[in-house]
């Protein structure tokens, strides 16, 4: 227990009133007060007897404490401004806030306490005098005066301050309104129920959710029908590879369905470490960490990195997961214009200064227009301005590079330029999940300390050996990087001499939008390939603007040049045919 404050002699004698005589009697017992309002246990109970109220004050005696009710074996026999004494002349007041306002009474301020004479051990008479309650703040004030039994006035406390707040269990009872508990009244609920009516009743049918009844590839069989497929992140074909279920059948048989813990307690397994120390050499960096879901990954690790003195400068364009990480965080958060590196340097110059960590996040590939990031620039403006730098190589790995080791083997530049590798496995890889490559010291910072890994399962064996398999797989045929490197481009070439704007995609991804600019069109658009045959998404407002709505083509090193001709000639066919039909007002 500790009191700071300065000390002075006294200048002038204190004006004395004397104790108030008369006023009512009390009308709460003093057991119930200590029971329904105060928090106090016994030690703080100190005081004996409530004898007046009057409209201004308040007396009752108040017992003196001991230090060794408080610090047992200490030798000190005496307090020079007594706890338990002037806390419970405090209490004098939270009984008439109670008692008259039906609220407690904290104090929060003593402007200045004056003490004449030492405590005499046992009871003191004591007096609180009070002003009026302002209602704006709930605060009142009032000085507190303590007299020994015989009236000889011992110390003053004025200036003493305190607010009234609701005592649990004796509240009103809150008023809960239906919205706050009842689901299909909140506003986003309604929202998307409108959304899907608004849509049946131009006749589009939903085109999500939709059940596939196999693997799903180049190919895909929805409702007993085969259609070719572009809505998959199956980019190298990989999921449903005879090879890799073998491997997975036998892992399963061998480690069973779950490895039933968390890594740290007992679910290490040997492909989890022979995992990471792949993907780490395909990365360029000393190490890497799995996690067991893609989102999950870059939330728990930039939540985890960042805090409220750091900032995260990141793309327009970044995926959820990294948005809802830096909320996480409680890091300060900038964007800068998608993959404008002036921008960012703009930024740097401005915000810099006023933060500890920066962390510069982008994207190997971006998944809605399949742009490639300017890494070389990213890599120069982090060590320029000391900041961390973070690439999610979700649509990048396992597209991208010779060989598919994403845009280190892309750019030809040390992995060790960049701070944060992220990638998921359950794209090129086959699997589910996610991992970080970055220095030893980082991942084992995230190994021992990152919730998402800490707290969370170890990735399955299924999950694990088959994203294993994959990556064996990619590295021993690169044909498959290199077959999907030629689609993209076929591809990107097939659109664009039917005049169809794919944005800024340049055929160097697997991933090629078809932008309609409306998205009722992209919807039509979306229905009618299907009735063709064709299954590819639509991405509308308010997922993009309505004038960015668009279809978005997955691609997979198992596409034929047919499939992918047929497919561009349909796109014209009724994007010409749905513009025509429903126009757009001008």
């Amino acid at each position: 227990l500790c009191y700071t404050a300065r000390v002075r002699a006294l200048t002038s004698p204190i004006q004395d009133p004397g104790p108030h005589t008369g006023g009512a009697a009390p009308e709460l017992p003093l057991a119930d007060f200590y029971r329904d309002v105060t928090f106090h246990g016994p030690l703080l109970q100190g005081i004996t007897a409530v004898e007046a109220v009057g409209s201004d004050f308040i007396r009752g005696r108040v017992r003196t404490g001991h230090p060794n009710d408080w610090i047992p074996g200490t030798p000190r026999q005496a307090w020079t401004v007594d706890p338990l004494l002037l806390d419970s002349v405090m209490q004098l007041s939270g009984y008439v806030a109670f008692t008259r306002f039906g609220r407690a009474g904290t104090p929060v301020r003593i402007a200045r306490y004056q003490q004449l004479a030492p405590f005499p051990a046992g009871e003191l008479l004591c007096e609180v005098t009070f002003g009026d309650l302002d209602p704006n703040s709930d605060l009142f004030t009032g000085t507190l005066w303590m007299r020994s039994l015989q009236g000889e006035l011992l110390a003053v406390a004025e200036g003493v301050t305190a607010r009234l707040v609701r005592v649990e269990g004796k509240a009103e009872r809150p008023v809960i309104k239906p919205e706050w508990i009842d689901p299909s009244l909140w506003p986003g609920l309604k929202d998307i129920e409108q959304r899907l009516q608004g849509a049946q009743a131009l006749g589009v049918r939903n085109p999500y959710f939709s059940v596939h009844e196999g693997t799903a590839g180049d190919t895909t069989t929805i409702g007993g029908r085969t259609y070719v497929n572009f809505s998959s992140y199956n980019y190298l074909g990989l999921s449903g590879d005879a090879d890799i279920l073998g491997q997975v059948v036998q892992a399963v048989t061998k480690y069973g369905t779950s490895v039933s813990a968390s890594r740290v307690a007992s679910g290490e397994r040997p492909f989890h470490r022979e995992l990471e120390q792949k993907l780490a050499a395909c990365q360029g960096t000393e190490d890497a960490l799995l996690f067991t879901a893609g989102h999950a990954t870059n939330v728990t690790t930039i939540g985890h990195l960042m805090g409220p003195d750091d900032l995260v400068l990141h793309d327009e364009f970044i995926h959820d997961s990294a948005l809802q990480g830096i909320k996480l965080s409680g890091a300060a958060r900038r964007a800068f214009r998608h993959d404008d590196a002036a921008h960012l340097a703009q930024q740097l110059a401005e915000l810099r200064g006023h933060y500890q960590k920066v962390l510069i996040v982008v994207e190997g590939v971006y998944s809605m227009d399949g742009d490639i990031c300017d890494l070389p620039s990213y890599i120069a403006l982090k060590k320029e301005w000391g900041c961390m730098l973070m690439v999610d190589e979700a649509h990048s790995f396992g597209i991208v590079g010779a060989t598919g080791q994403g845009l280190r083997e892309h750019f030809g530049i040390d992995g060790r330029e960049v701070d944060l590798w992220m990638g998921t496995l359950s794209k090129s890889l086959a699997s589910c999940g996610g991992w970080i490559a970055a220095s030893k010291p980082l991942v084992q910072f995230l190994r021992y300390t990152a919730p998402g890994f800490v707290y969370s399962a170890g990735l399955t064996p299924a999950n694990g050996v088959a994203a294993l398999g994959a990556l064996d797989k990619m590295l021993a045929e690169p044909e498959r990087v290199t077959t999907l490197q030629h689609n993209s481009r076929f591809f990107q070439d097939e659109l664009t001499k039917r005049g169809i704007n794919t944005g800024p995609a340049l055929g160097e991804s697997a991933v090629v939008p078809v932008i309609t600019g409306n998205s009722f069109h992209a919807l039509q658009l979306s229905q009618r390939l299907a009735d063709d045959g064709v299954n590819v998404q639509p991405i509308v407002y308010p997922a993009v603007a309505d004038d960015a709505a668009r279809l978005r083509f997955f691609l997979a090193s198992t596409h034929s040049e047919e499939q992918l001709r047929r497919t561009a000639e349909l796109c014209q066919l009724h994007l010409e045919a749905i513009r025509t039909e429903f126009p757009v007002p001008s």
